[in-house]
């Protein structure tokens, strides 16, 4: 891989030199000739130009079996041997320490050399990074058990002006639980490649890889620093530019992106050469990033750059410090600390409404009620939930009976099913009158459905009042009395 340099002499020439050492890579004649004023890298030996880089601009170099990467201030030039090719890079290694030592300050540039491989050694595993993406796999197992995690957790501006606050830190770490274990017809229609979970296995990836690129250069505390940056940083622009539910960690995966890059401005003198990658490489990633954010409607464009800016200016504060591996100072402790903390509320304030407490059902059923253009669908999952999961309607269904009677009149009362769920509480709040007259105009939209029919028994008395038939799996104009819908072939789907 080629990153910037000035052009060189021909190669050939340069090979004809006493002392220079030519080093084939691959069998399309790519090559790497170590002179004694600096390490040429070319495409073919008949070519008239290479890239060269001058043995006083290297900072570090480092290898591996079939990989030798060289660090400049300028960049990184990442060498890839061919599998046939017996280059020894260990050898190229040696070679090209053997000329910087004959340089004038060449031995205080091995100096430099060893400190940084030293640092290398001495890194540790990424746990600030590893962390994020064990909170992210925890939380996406409970958003599969129990869907409603998502709708409490993600980032919706009007909300979290309503006061839901712990939606500012929750959101970052849920994403899409688009993976279902059920076996459902409608599960069985749509295939397997569709229903992995694309969104938190890419953020988590790229986390880490990350993770480890900037965590070792900049150590646990700054990292956390950056991180938190990069959460408020989405946050802000998210609440000033994007209206639809925000989740995910990409914030936080822009942030370290940007902390990154600010590595690389900053201090690349003070990186290893394993803690970089070329620039190019680096500067495309960001532009199709940026490309894909402004063409693709379901990205969060706002949370991307807030996250990517935040990280980028909280690395450009801290770089220098840390790759002097200066100690953390008292007020970014004391930052840390508070970023701990307002995770730790997050969490708790998600917390009652995860465990089903009526007051935080109420609380936030008022809270939608304010919201400018709920969802008739929003407005009956929440009423339906508060029906079953809570014990709200003895109490005080006044919140539950308002959702459900504004999503039956939004829907023009033509949907069955948001009937169903205002004669449920209906008969919870204690009026079964209402309840039989609500569920006999849902019978009368979708005459022979079995579990209406049921519902109208338990509200009359026929059926025990605790026996609730279970919830059918597709909604109203999906399911009917002859059985699965016929759009759903049997036709052996593997789920």
């Amino acid at each position: 891989m080629k990153t910037r340099g000035r052009r060189s002499p021909a190669p050939f020439e340069l090979a004809l030199r006493e002392g220079d050492e030519l080093f084939e890579l691959n069998r399309f004649g790519h090559f790497l000739l170590v002179s004694e004023t600096g390490v040429h890298l070319g495409r073919s030996r008949r070519a008239n130009e290479s890239t060269f880089i001058s043995h006083e601009s290297i900072t570090h170099v480092a290898h591996h079996r079939r990989t030798l990467s060289l660090a400049t201030r300028q960049g990184l030039h990442v060498v890839v041997r061919g599998r046939r090719r017996p280059v020894a890079f260990g050898e190229v290694h040696d070679a090209i320490e053997r000329r910087i030592a004959r340089l004038p300050g060449g031995l205080q540039q091995l100096s430099r050399f060893r400190e940084l491989d030293q640092r290398q050694q001495q890194a540790g595993l990424p746990w600030v990074t590893s962390t994020v993406v064990g909170i992210c796999l925890v939380l996406h197992l409970l958003q599969v058990s129990d869907p409603f995690v998502s709708e409490v957790g993600a980032f919706v501006r009007e909300l979290v002006g309503q006061g839901e606050y712990w939606r500012l830190v929750t959101a970052h770490f849920l994403h899409d639980a688009t993976w279902s274990f059920s076996a459902t017809e409608m599960d069985a229609a749509v295939p397997l490649l569709f229903r992995l979970p694309f969104h938190i296995v890419l953020n988590c990836l790229l986390a880490s890889l990350l993770g480890w690129l900037v965590e070792p250069a900049l150590g646990r505390l700054r990292t956390v620093w950056v991180l938190g940056m990069a959460a408020f940083g989405a946050n802000l622009l998210c609440a000033l530019f994007q209206t639809p539910p925000m989740l995910g960690a990409s914030g936080l995966v822009l942030g370290l992106a940007g902390a990154l890059l600010a590595l690389e401005v900053s201090v690349p003198e003070r990186l290893p050469a394993t803690w970089r990658v070329p620039r190019r490489t680096l500067l495309l990633a960001l532009a199709l990033q940026a490309v894909g954010d402004w063409f693709l409607p379901f990205i969060a464009w706002a949370a991307h750059l807030g996250g990517f800016l935040g990280g980028y200016t909280a690395g450009r504060l801290v770089a220098k410090p840390a790759a002097r591996r200066d100690r953390a100072p008292s007020w970014l402790r004391g930052a840390v600390a508070a970023l701990a903390g307002v995770f730790v509320l997050g969490v708790a304030g998600m917390a009652p409404l995860v465990m089903r407490m009526g007051w935080a059902f109420n609380d936030h059923a008022r809270h939608v009620l304010a919201l400018p253009d709920p969802t008739s669908f929003t407005l009956n999952n929440l009423a339906w939930r508060m029906a079953t999961e809570t014990d709200v309607l003895g109490v005080a269904p006044a919140p539950a009976l308002a959702l459900a009677q504004r999503a039956v009149g939004e829907s023009g009362r033509s949907n069955p099913d948001y009937l169903d769920t205002l004669a449920e509480i209906q008969f919870g709040a204690g009026d079964a009158a209402s309840a039989v007259e609500t569920i006999e105009e849902a019978i009368e939209l979708a005459p022979g459905d079995a579990y209406f029919a049921a519902q109208r028994d338990r509200f009359t008395g026929r059926r025990a009042a605790g026996d609730r038939p279970a919830s059918p799996p597709l909604p109203w104009f999906l399911r009917g009395p002859a059985g699965p819908p016929r759009w759903v072939e049997d036709d052996g789907l593997d789920i």
